[in-house]
Parts: structure tokens; sequence; C-alpha cells
């Protein structure tokens, strides 16, 4: 080639500057004009030669045995200046080589006689454009990995499709044109922008996306705090709100993985800084209708009412002396010791602890005499009678209500069963948690709903008894224990509790292997309290836990168990022998329960159960 880099050719000795006698040299290159719509060879020469014995053929082939001249330079070609020399490849007395291989030869030849210069070409070129006229369908396929990213695309003839992800991002393009108008379709590659960066943009979604789903459940969870305990399971998520942060998270996460979702609607791409501004508006407008929404709610619930102070640990059994008394129901008047107890109060319901309304007279409007202290009986609504005739009478002479006149024994009070709302006389100093009813068989002691209970005994009867009470009021029950479900149902009738078998020993679908605790027995309880607010739980087997995975792992457990259990207003309870469980290990899982029912540790006057109420939960 030469200085300007074109291709150029001479026959020459360098020595001398001119060619030697009896030469011949050839050159050949390929040409591959199959995919050409048309072109031409192209070239310059000059120089001079001795005779018309040396010549200068410049030749085409098409299979390389079959030469045709293009052109033959010999003596009367000489030229001191410049010649320019063209050859149609398709309209040429050859024929067409336009669609085929074909070789191109350069051969010099000199005779014995002679020389000179020779003959010099330049600027030698093969042009053979392919040209399509018609539809044309174009594909590419993209990558970038790390902080590059693509942007602003502008395209006029198809969709551009990115991809973002984590680590980099994907580019789907594909165009259909036709040749006479091809788009000026082009998209910007950057080595690294803030607002671009895939990374970053996946940390800010992250973000905006967490947020938009516990800021919701936080102020939920606000709302249902605000209630009563006994009265949580009652709290109800608004669900269409709920929703609407499910969509909206839905939104931002499309906009993320797939920035041109919009195209056919006319945004071609939704940049980085749009994004999250969009996060960030979505964010902000879920979480401030949440805390709007819910914080109205709240102050729309009553308010509630301050608990009336009882006379010990235990609030006196309706009827039992001081409480007052509902019309129609006969009460002890004031001062005497030994009158008997009014059915009608026991009739119509617990009453609140107070005193009893003072006797208007103390003459019987029956029989119109003096009534003595100790045969004083008297009405709900204050009059007093002779506990004679107001068993005769049958109806007050005051308000018109039934009497109902029942002589207690000594020492003997009378009690509503909760579960079957039927009445029953037990001892005074009763331990109501151990009492049953005779009629369904249930316990007397009314279990509040929504708190953490552990009850301390040999054996776990009464805490079964408990959590039967909660299945007969329909509450969604869970049971986890070391015995298998056929036996439990068949002692304590279940009923439709969902019952989880503790052991080792099984793998069907009733049974949890206890040392996987935080997998397999977490995971089943938790699935369980989110979709049951307000259920009851019953773990029997803390002390098989321990001896599998130990004390301090089953402790966090509890825990966690217990906290869960306070989110979703679940009543969890736990029966606990003192005789497994360590003096220090007992202390421990006491001072985290709500409450506390021992059963071992009876009092030297009355069996009266010890109740221990967490200071956290009475400020819940």
């Amino acid at each position: 080639s030469d200085t300007t880099g074109t291709l150029s050719l001479w026959h020459g000795n360098a020595t001398t500057g001119e060619y030697e006698n009896n030469v011949t040299s050839v050159a050949t290159a390929k040409l591959d004009l199959r995919y050409a719509s048309y072109g031409n060879l192209s070239f310059k020469y000059i120089g001079s030669v001795a005779d018309n014995n040396d010549v200068l053929n410049v030749s085409i082939s098409e299979d390389g045995s079959t030469w045709h001249n293009i052109l033959s330079l010999s003596q009367p070609n000489n030229t001191a200046t410049w010649k320019d020399h063209t050859f149609d490849l398709a309209n040429n007395q050859f024929g067409n080589f336009i669609g085929k291989e074909v070789l191109l030869a350069l051969n010099f030849s000199s005779d014995l006689t002679g020389n000179d210069t020779g003959f010099f070409l330049d600027e030698m070129y093969f042009y053979a454009p392919s040209r399509y006229d018609g539809e044309v369908r174009y594909g590419y396929v993209d990558y970038i990995v790390g902080l590059s990213s693509f942007q602003d695309p502008i395209v006029r003839s198809s969709n551009p499709h990115i991809f973002r992800l984590l680590g980099g991002e994907v580019l789907l393009y594909s165009a259909t044109y036709n040749t006479s108008n091809v788009p000026g379709d082009t998209i910007t590659y950057d080595s690294f922008n803030v607002l671009e960066n895939p990374a970053v943009l996946f940390v800010i979604m992250f973000i905006c996306v967490w947020f938009m789903i516990s800021l919701p459940n936080k102020f939920y969870s606000d709302y249902k705090i605000a209630h009563e305990p006994n009265t949580r399971y009652t709290a109800e998520k608004i669900k269409w709100l709920h929703w609407v942060g499910r969509i909206l998270i839905i939104f931002t996460l499309l906009f993320y993985f797939f920035p041109t979702m919009l195209a056919g609607i006319g945004v071609s791409f939704i940049g980085g800084a749009v994004m999250i501004a969009m996060s960030v508006i979505f964010l902000v407008s879920i979480s401030l209708g949440a805390k709007f929404l819910y914080d109205r709610k709240i102050s729309q619930l009553p308010t509630p009412e301050m608990p009336m102070p009882t006379a010990g640990p235990q609030a006196e059994a309706p009827g039992a002396p001081g409480a007052p008394v509902p019309p129609g129901a006969l009460a002890k008047a004031p001062g005497a010791p030994s009158a008997p107890l009014p059915l009608g109060a026991l009739a119509m319901g617990p009453v609140p602890v107070g005193t009893a309304p003072s006797p208007e007279s103390t003459t019987c409007p029956s029989c119109h005499a003096e009534i003595p202290d100790d045969e004083m009986a008297q009405c709900g609504c204050g009059t007093n009678y002779h506990q004679s005739c107001a068993s005769s009478i049958g109806n007050c002479i005051s308000c018109g209500q039934q009497l109902m006149v029942t002589v207690e024994k000594k020492g003997m009070v009378s009690v509503e069963c909760p579960s079957c709302k039927e009445t029953t006389t037990v001892k005074k100093d009763a331990n109501l948690i151990k009492e049953k009813c005779p009629e369904c068989g249930l316990i007397l002691k009314k279990t509040e709903k929504g708190y953490n209970y552990l009850f301390i005994d040999i054996t776990p009867e009464i805490a079964y008894h408990v959590f039967n009470g909660f299945i007969k009021e329909n509450s969604p029950a869970l049971c986890l224990s070391t015995s298998p479900k056929e036996k439990l149902v068949k002692k304590y009738n279940l009923g439709e509790a969902k019952t989880y078998w503790l052991t080792t020993m099984s793998t069907s679908e009733h049974t949890l292997d206890p040392k996987r605790m935080d997998f397999e027995v977490m995971r089943s309880i938790s699935s369980f309290m989110k979709e049951n607010d307000g259920g009851v739980v019953l773990i029997d087997g803390v002390e098989h836990l321990i001896s599998e995975n130990g004390f301090e792992a089953t402790s966090v457990f509890m825990k966690k168990v217990m906290d869960m259990a306070s989110v979703y207003i679940i009543t969890l309870i736990v029966p606990v022998s003192p005789s497994n469980v360590e003096k220090e290990g007992l202390g421990t899982l006491w001072r985290d329960f709500d409450r506390v029912e021992d059963m071992t540790e009876p009092k030297a006057d009355q069996n009266v159960v010890k109740e221990i109420k967490n200071p956290r939960s009475e400020e819940s």
C-alpha cells in the first residue's frame, strides 16, 4: 500500500527501479459478491514498459481456470500521468459476476529484452454494496453487569424492553421497518448514574416496600391494643386499605423490575428519579391514610370503665354479702348474719360487688309485723319481707317482680357457669379453677381471652378443661401435646381443635419433631396465629421441649410465642408439672406469663387459687 493507506501494486526491482527480463509475477484476491446488489472495481495506473511483449493483465475468474482480462497494459498504454479505470461487475462483456464468489488476478510478464519502470496500480477499490428493498425484522439483546445502566431510550418503530436486576440490566430490542425508512432509535448507556443505578434503586425500592408493609400493620396493632384485652380479638382490619397497600407494593416492584412496562400507553421508560418519586408518594399515601383511618377508629372506641374494687384475689360470687341485687331477687338484710342467699340475683347473672340497698321499712308489707334481723329478706327494689312471707306471696308487693327465696347451706355460695350459664352451689372458699359444672363438666372459673396462662399442676387436666371451654365458645383452637391426637380426642373431647403430636417416632401429617422447635413447631404455631385472630393455643409438652433443646432455647422460643400471641390476641395456655422443671426454670416461666394458676400451693385456711398478674399485661 502507498502512504495514503490505499491498495497499490508494482512489479519491479526496488534496487534498480525497473522490472527484470523474462519474469512472471502474479497476485490474486478473492471477492465475495454473493450478497451484493451491484458493484464495480476501480483503480489508477501509471508507468511504462519497453515493448508490447511486456504486459500487465488485470483478470477475473469464477472458477480459477477460465480468466477474463479486464484490462491489459503494454507499450501503447505507457503514461506519465495517473489514469483511472473502472470495471462494472454486473454489466460487462464477460457476464454478471454479482451474487457470486470470484477471483481477481494481477499478472505481469516480460520478455528477454528491454527494461523499464513498469506499471504502478494504486487506489484499488471494490464497491459492492448489499441493498434490500422491503420489510426488515431486527432483534437485539444486550446485557450489562455492575454499576452501568441504560437510560433515556428514544424509539419510534418499536418498544424496547429493559429488565432491571440487582446486579445489572438486560435490554431486549426488536424492530420491524422498511428499507426506505430506517428508524433512528437510540438509547443511552451510562457507566454510573446514581439515580439510574440498579443497586441504588433496589435499596430504595426495598425500604419503601418494607415500610408500606409494616406501617399499616403497626397502626392496626395500635388499634387492637387500644381495645380492652378481653375484646382485642374483635378488632378487625380495614381490609380495603390493606388491599390498596398491596396493590401499591405490586406497582412499586413492577416499576423497578420492568421500567418499560408502560411503553404501550406512550410512556416509553420510567427512569430512576420517577421511580423513586412514585415509591415515596405511594409510601406516604398509604402510611398517612392508614394512620388517619385507624386513629379515627380508636377515637370511636368506648371509654373503658374503671373496675369496681374487689374484696380479695377472687371476686365475690353473685349473691354474696355486699353485692347489689336486681329487682325481684331477695337479698339478706344488712346485719343479718345467717340470712339465706337470694336465688333471684344469681338467676339474673353476675352483678358488681357493692352495698345492698337500705331497707325502707322493717315492717313486712305482707303480714304487717316487725321483721327480726335474722328473718329478714330484701327484694331488689328495697322492700323487706319475712322469709316465710316472701316464699308464700310469690311476687313483690312494691315492684311486682317474682320473689325467689332459697335457703343456702351454711358455708355455700351459688356460682353461674361461664360456659353453659347454669347455676350451681359450691363451698364458699372453693377454688373455682378446680370446680367443674355438673351440667357441662367445664371449669367454673371464667378465663379471660387474650392472656398468656401458665398452669402449674401435677397433671395438665385443668388446662385441658379450660381449653375445652374456649372450644365450646367456637374459638379457633390449636393443641400441641406429647400425646397422640386419638388419645386426646377420646380423653378430653377436643372437637374441631387442630392437634399436633410432639414426637420423634413418627412423620405423619399431624406430628411435629420437638428437636425442630424453631422450625416445624414455630411455623405451625405462627401460621395458626396469623390466620386465627382471637383463637386459643394449648402447648402441653414444654418439659419435652426443654429435654430436647435445653431450657434457654425453650425459654426464648416461649417468649417468641407469647409475643406473637399478644400481637394476634391469642389466648395461650401452657400446663407445666413442677416435678419436671427445675425451680429456677419455673420461676423464669412464672415471670414471663401474664397470669399464673398454681394448683400446688393451697393456703392454710382456704384453698384459693393464687393468681399472679404481669404488670405489663395490666398496662396494656
